[in-house]
């Protein structure tokens, strides 16, 4: 199979490093840590149905940790009104049940519910942690943003627009949008919130690698300090909250 470019690359720890560490979306992250090309992988999910039945296919074990903490969020326009919604309340949006703003205490127009494109890192994480069995509603293709930065480019103009995302994306990386973080079942999601798990859609990061690595192989080794004390220290600089107790 030809290898996927751009995945989130580690080779040996050396004078460097950076050149090898390349950004890209969940799926073609993992896909490419399954072909061989890719060591070390730090991700939002576990691995997707679909990337089981590779790993299952191939015959590769994956060594699947988590790393750190994050949390899955949703957008609202600025000028929305609400201040956050219920998980039902989001469920039975994205099934198409309710889609009329008024009906959730908003304003009296009509809810665009902006999606992700399947096996991304946000879609996984709404159908595992939101949906949960219920089907989503179907949304045309401009309503389905095919990368992390397309929920804040839609949602920019729309005030009647919902989406969803990571936070760690949204408060670090997110281009400059009029959108705002929804509270969900009452709790807003902070550092706090996301740290001590009240967050109800709170979700770790994981770090990843094939399973059949050898045991003092550079990836290993990395991950291995990643999970050590100095290593979680460092996540929590970083701006995501560490998966150990201080």
């Amino acid at each position: 199979m030809k290898p996927y470019t751009g995945t989130v690359e580690m080779g040996p720890i050396v004078q460097g490093i950076d050149e090898r560490i390349v950004h890209n979306g969940t799926h073609e992250a993992y896909v490419s840590l399954l072909q061989g090309y890719t060591d070390l992988i730090l991700v939002a999910r576990k691995p997707s149905p679909d990337e089981r039945w590779i790993a299952s296919t191939e015959r590769i074990p994956l060594d699947v940790q988590p790393v750190a903490l994050d949390a899955f969020v949703f957008l609202l326009h600025q000028e929305n009104s609400l201040e956050g919604l219920t998980l039902d309340q989001l469920r039975a949006i994205y099934a198409g049940q309710i889609l009329n703003w008024q009906e959730v205490g908003g304003a009296d127009a009509r809810i665009n519910a902006y999606q992700r494109n399947p096996n991304s890192g946000s879609q996984e994480l709404m159908l595992d942690l939101v949906m949960q069995g219920t089907e989503m509603a179907s949304a045309p293709p401009e309503m389905i943003g095919t990368a992390m930065t397309g929920p804040y480019n839609q949602m920019h103009s729309d005030p009647n627009g919902i989406a969803y995302s990571i936070y760690y994306y949204k408060e670090h990386m997110a281009p400059k949008a009029n959108v705002k973080l929804a509270a969900v079942n009452g709790v807003a999601p902070t550092p706090d919130h996301i740290a001590d798990l009240s967050y109800p859609l709170t979700a770790p990061v994981y770090v990843v690698v094939r399973g059949d690595l050898p045991a003092g192989s550079a990836a290993r080794y990395l991950r291995d300090w990643l999970l050590s004390a100095e290593g979680q220290a460092v996540v929590n600089e970083s701006g995501y909250v560490s998966v150990q107790s201080p």
